[in-house]
């Protein structure tokens, strides 16, 4: 394990879906933004935006298949109860532009692995989060996937299934996109008890080949972190390293 990035307060990474890059949050230089870091910690990280006056600061959510686009929260109070979703197209040189601007807040943009999708969380209704996807780019349909409260929706590898969590319980709605957009009804998932914390990443997430979940769980409260700085830390080879630890017989 080593660590990968310097300066600053650096958290809520993302990776490329290649693996070649790590996007993240930063407050270095003295302006909060997202920076690209290449994975292997070669090369310094690049700046690839900036928050504007009054605004809290910039998360990533997720970049497309492509790896040219990436979709951000622009949070305009720390409370996360004011953001709005912006597209940033980094891979051609393009500038930062809204995808979704309302009052309240918008968040946690996903691209579907076609990329012709993005599901989001909102509470535009006024009530409890909610989930929605939207065409990309957007035509100004939308459609409300959930009604009793959902966060941070991921999609599945094959875009057969969008999951998503509501009070640390995870659920799977089916999709069908072969023409046009449908979907099913929410159905319970047997994991539960994971952290689910707003404003930060999701604290689950589904393995490439779609058969396992990772899931982060409630640590005792005896467990304390004791580092008072955000780093961003990527294990390399560690399965060379497990079997130093553990020998196979």
């Amino acid at each position: 394990m080593r660590r990968l990035t310097f300066g600053g307060r650096d958290g809520v990474p993302i990776w490329s879906l290649d693996g070649r890059d790590v996007f993240f949050s930063s407050d270095r230089d003295g302006k909060p933004g997202i920076y690209r870091q290449i994975a292997d910690g070669t090369g310094s990280a690049e700046r690839l935006t900036e928050t504007a006056e009054g605004d809290f600061g910039h998360i990533p959510s997720s970049v497309d298949p492509k790896g040219k686009t990436l979709a951000f929260e622009v949070r305009h109070t720390p409370s996360f109860a004011d953001s709005d979703i912006w597209i940033l197209p980094w891979g051609t040189g393009g500038k930062p532009r809204p995808f979704l601007q309302m009052p309240g807040f918008q968040g946690h943009a996903v691209f579907s692995p076609d990329g012709k999708w993005l599901a989001y969380m909102s509470n535009e209704l006024r009530s409890a989060r909610q989930v929605f996807v939207q065409p990309y780019p957007s035509t100004g349909a939308k459609y409300q996937i959930t009604t009793d409260g959902g966060d941070d929706p991921i999609w599945s590898p094959d875009g057969s299934q969008l999951f998503y969590s509501s009070n640390s319980k995870l659920f799977a709605v089916d999709i069908r996109t072969q023409s046009g957009f449908s979907f099913g009804k929410p159905e319970p998932l047997p994991i539960s008890g994971f952290l689910q914390r707003l404003g930060q990443p999701p604290d689950y997430d589904i393995t490439p080949d779609g058969k396992q979940f990772l899931v982060v769980l409630h640590a005792s409260q005896n467990e304390t972190n004791q580092r008072s700085t955000a780093q961003i830390d990527i294990v390399l080879n560690w399965f060379e390293e497990l079997k130093q630890r553990v020998p196979v017989k």
